[in-house]
């Protein structure tokens, strides 16, 4: 089935908040989460596109970055707010955030709908945005929608995998990447701070790699504030969030 007038209308005002990607998977297995739920709408952003729109929110109202401990979760859902400020019973939003009221395995979930498939490095590979996807939200509807299809995997065809080579803590393996190998280096090394040799590298969908401030926000959350701060001209006294490598293990 296809979608109604007012979901299509939904996704595409997402599209233009750069929320480029869009997959639809069976809902059947998230009822517990919206009684009777038929299908998962998942919105991902793709590239730097999502980047680009926060950064321009946040140049437009520094309030969205100094008054925020989370200001990309909260742009996220803003945007939400925004396309759908009164959603029926029939339907419900979770955020892929620290924030969020209810956990969903977002990665599973984009698998489902078609946005990616596991890669070495422990992300979703697109064939077009390669390990350049970042899940954002899910749309549960009570609606019955056509599953997006998966497609080739494009880890498949890549003979080299530049990916394990360039992995300085022999975290990412053929067999996926170790959660407590990468943790644990993380604690005694810095040759891995702020950036993920492995994703750099990675040929698939090169072409739209994130920006070096992006990359350095999504991985060292403390420092990439204080540049996007400074980049911006804003004053900013508060704390981005790193990972605690610790509890990784």
């Amino acid at each position: 089935m296809t979608m109604t007038d007012e979901l299509s209308e939904i996704c595409t005002a997402l599209k233009q908040k750069g929320f480029n990607l869009v997959g639809v998977a069976d809902g059947g297995g998230y009822q517990t989460y919206l009684p009777d739920c038929q299908s998962a709408i998942v919105f991902a952003n793709g590239g730097t596109d999502g980047w680009n729109h926060f950064v321009a929110d946040i140049r437009a109202f520094p309030e969205h970055l100094s008054a925020h401990q989370h200001p990309l979760d909260d742009f996220v859902g803003r945007c939400i707010q925004q396309v759908d400020p009164n959603p029926p019973s029939s339907r419900r939003w979770i955020q892929c955030a620290d924030t969020a009221e209810l956990f969903v395995d977002f990665q599973q979930l984009g698998r489902e709908a078609g946005l990616g498939q596991s890669s070495p490095v422990g992300l979703l590979v697109h064939p077009e945005y390669g390990l350049w996807v970042s899940l954002r939200m899910v749309l549960l509807t009570t609606e019955l929608l056509e599953s997006t299809n998966l497609r080739p995997h494009p880890c498949a065809s890549c003979l080299e995998k530049p990916c394990i080579k360039a992995c300085p803590s022999g975290a990412v393996t053929p067999q996926g990447w170790s959660v407590q190998t990468c943790a644990s280096f993380h604690q005694t090394s810095t040759l891995c701070k702020g950036v993920c040799h492995s994703r750099l590298v990675c040929p698939v969908g090169s072409q739209h790699r994130h920006s070096q401030l992006q990359h350095l926000y999504h991985n060292a959350r403390t420092e990439g504030r204080k540049q996007l701060a400074k980049e911006l001209g804003i004053v900013d006294e508060q704390e981005g969030l790193d990972p605690n490598w610790s509890d990784w293990q």
